[in-house]
């Protein structure tokens, strides 16, 4: 099983920057552990998740829950191991929980919406992209998601400018690529059918 481009992008993300953004001291203080131990959960089961080794990511990651229940990044991590382990329901839950411990923060609802997307809910995927574009209007996963979403609901007039706004900022990434094509092109055919 490979990870989903939402999943290497936020491993990307949690790997560069260490933890989510806005995690103010109300949420740290929650945490019955040292953010430094929460930490270490976290970072081992990123190495885990980068060797798709899913299932000891999950366990190490509710290991650092026990002792750091409020954790954001451990829950945003289980729902990445849960959804690889395609136990869909409880990472909505996860993601869920990482949204209602951090609801300013754009990742929640990005993985959130790409667990939706893969279940096939694109309008719910769609509404929960665009929360994302909101706290985070430089968003690239959630542009993307939201023009992807948009096309597979067969709105593309709506698709196209997310889908430009995405591979004018990522000219090089093939699935942005390739979902603006194929927006353009049955934007094209539906004009000339008109």
């Amino acid at each position: 099983m490979k990870l989903t481009t939402a999943i290497r992008c936020t491993l990307l993300f949690l790997l560069s920057v260490g933890s989510l953004p806005g995690a103010g001291p109300a949420l740290q203080t929650k945490s019955v552990v040292p953010s430094a131990e929460a930490s270490s959960f976290s970072n081992t089961a990123i190495q885990l998740l980068e060797q798709n080794r899913f299932a000891e990511a999950l366990a190490e990651i509710d290991v650092g829950l026990k002792k750091a229940p409020n954790d954001v990044s451990l829950y945003n991590l289980r729902g990445m191991a849960l959804s690889q382990l395609g136990r869909l329901q409880e990472a909505e839950g996860s993601f869920r929980t990482v949204i209602r411990l951090q609801p300013r923060a754009a990742i929640g609802y990005i993985n959130l919406g790409a667990l939706l997307e893969r279940m096939g809910h694109s309008k719910e995927a769609v509404a929960l992209f665009r929360q994302a574009l909101r706290r985070d209007p430089a968003s690239f996963v959630a542009l993307l998601g939201i023009g992807t979403n948009l096309a597979a609901l067969g709105r593309y007039s709506e698709a196209a400018p997310y889908l430009e706004k995405a591979w004018t900022a990522h000219p090089g990434d093939f699935r942005t690529g390739y979902q603006y094509a194929r927006v353009l092109r049955e934007l094209k055919e539906t004009a000339e059918a008109a």
